[in-house]
């Protein structure tokens, strides 16, 4: 399969926390970005400033942990919400659904103009699609940037990576996380 570029390699910052206050970056070209939740948030920032080229399959998905998305990612099969649950009081367009076996929560996917038995099989397809496409852009990529907005422990994100490469030992892999609370931001 060949591997499409839409353009030369993406600029890409990864930050490194040294100290309390201080951040030391260095400008790093990655061939593409991709969101690693743990919400919406991360996919509409990348969109908003042109860094995201195609939809991972967990980019408008909340509550899930990177060991999820790594399980995913070796199974290669996105074989989530077979049983779920339905929120009814969801304010948006679109129903509000969980995934009984993991927790994770399905914000955008399903329509409430019909039934979400209905839409299962088009949203499997396309879960697989994106996840297919994740693996094969990251299997033919020496470096890939994984942004996050999680508030983790440094080990998880170390054992997230740690699976990537096992999934595509030639790739080195720079992430940036990007952690908020009400009395600091930090970047780590």
């Amino acid at each position: 399969m060949n591997k499409v570029t839409t353009s030369p390699s993406k600029k890409f910052v990864s930050f490194l926390r040294s100290g309390i206050r201080k951040i030391v970056y260095r400008p790093t070209a990655v061939d593409f970005v991709f969101s690693a939740g743990a919400a919406c948030r991360t996919a509409t920032m990348l969109r908003r400033v042109n860094m995201r080229t195609f939809s991972s399959p967990l980019d408008w998905m909340f509550r899930y942990d990177l060991s999820l998305y790594s399980d995913l990612l070796h199974k290669r099969e996105f074989d989530l919400f077979r049983e779920y649950e339905e929120n009814e009081e969801s304010p948006s367009e679109h129903r509000n659904v969980r995934d009984l076996r993991t927790g994770m929560i399905s914000l955008h996917h399903f329509t409430k103009n019909q039934s979400i038995q209905e839409q299962l099989p088009d949203f499997h397809a396309t879960m697989n699609k994106r996840l297919q496409r994740l693996i094969s852009e990251i299997q033919q990529s020496k470096d890939v940037g994984i942004v996050m907005n999680r508030d983790i422990p440094a080990e998880e994100i170390k054992e997230f990576i740690d699976s990537l490469s096992r999934l595509s030992p030639s790739c080195a892999f720079h992430v940036l996380n990007v952690r908020h609370s009400e009395t600091q931001s930090r970047v780590t």
